[in-house]
């Protein structure tokens, strides 16, 4: 059956957006950083209803780049990397990483790469989330190798970088390990086993962003039966499938160890599943989402047709959008 009848739901393409005047720019900036999150916030719900264009989603995070708030600044960041990865393929990849590079480099002036003692909290985390979407996004490589670095003294449980550097130094490397770096995946399961600081061993469980078939493989057939709790070893299954967006060698590999993975986990965790394996806003993969859990057992049916209606709403948006962030990104090439 296909999945279009399987979700019972409408793909026709919207054909008008809610017009919604935006505020002048600077009126924007002059909002207190509680407002200028909730405009952000409110934008993006507008987008995701097909209400606004992307393109006027980008102009309200272009303008709030340049916020005084650093809490603003980082919801600005939090919605480049989430743009980034529901939205791009490989012919916008980098005319998307100039509009990274561009909105962000005042902040990066403004912060640094390197970690300041007694720096408050906030700045330490918004440099992490930073430096993050400016190596994966930003397609940087001064600060792609620089978080490489930074992974191997981390790792040793004994530095003073902080957690939130850490973790996405981490996922850095995983994100941009190569077939020549295996050894990698097997280190991060390494520190999991053996390290007895709980900071250290939460950061590599939530950086096994791994996109290379060996080391995916490798975390395929080691979870299982590695020393982690029901919620890591969904954490990172939910990971692997966010992170690969050609998901068809994941089932294949799933399929074989379906069993073993579902074994030791709750009912609770169990029931979400289909939820857990997101497509990642991809048609080929809601298929083969639904291809894989459809004649499996009733407790994952109620999670799949919600994923299949949630996955359906964003393929529309999305199949109406693609074209205006690419006129959009034209102007950052």
């Amino acid at each position: 059956m296909p999945i279009l009848m399987a979700v019972g739901f409408c793909w026709s393409l919207f054909t008008s957006y809610t017009a919604q005047a935006l505020p002048a720019h600077n009126d924007l900036l002059a909002q207190s950083a509680e407002r200028q999150i909730h405009i952000i916030v409110d934008s993006r719900k507008a987008l995701d209803n097909g209400d606004k264009t992307i393109n006027d989603h980008l102009k309200v995070l272009e303008t709030l780049a340049a916020t005084k708030h650093s809490a603003a600044a980082l919801v600005v960041i939090d919605e480049i990397i989430s743009i980034g990865y529901v939205y791009l393929d490989k012919r916008n990849l980098y005319s998307y990483a100039y509009f990274v590079n561009a909105l962000l480099k005042p902040w990066l002036d403004e912060v640094g790469l390197k970690e300041v003692e007694g720096q408050p909290y906030d700045m330490v985390y918004l440099r992490a989330r930073m430096l993050r979407a400016l190596a994966q996004f930003g397609r940087n490589k001064q600060i792609v190798t620089y978080l490489q670095s930074l992974a191997p003294e981390y790792l040793t449980g004994d530095s003073d970088i902080s957690p939130e550097l850490g973790t996405e130094a981490l996922r850095i490397s995983a994100i941009f390990a190569s077939r020549n770096q295996q050894e990698l995946v097997h280190r991060y399961f390494q520190v999991t086993a053996s390290t007895e600081n709980q900071e250290l061993r939460k950061s590599v469980v939530q950086a096994m962003y791994f996109q290379d078939p060996t080391s995916i493989h490798y975390i395929f057939e080691h979870t299982p039966k590695a020393n982690l709790t029901s919620g890591e070893r969904v954490y990172i299954l939910q990971r692997l499938f966010w992170q690969n967006k050609e998901q068809k060698i994941l089932y294949q590999w799933l399929e074989d160890d379906f069993g073993k993975w579902v074994a030791n986990l709750p009912l609770l965790y169990q029931s979400v599943l289909p939820e857990v394996f997101t497509p990642s806003c991809q048609w080929d993969n809601a298929q083969a989402l639904y291809d894989f859990f459809n004649d499996k057992r009733s407790i994952f049916q109620s999670s799949l047709q919600k994923q299949l209606s949630d996955t359906a709403q964003c393929l529309q948006v999305k199949q109406l959008q693609k074209p205006l962030l690419n006129d959009f990104l034209t102007t950052y090439n």
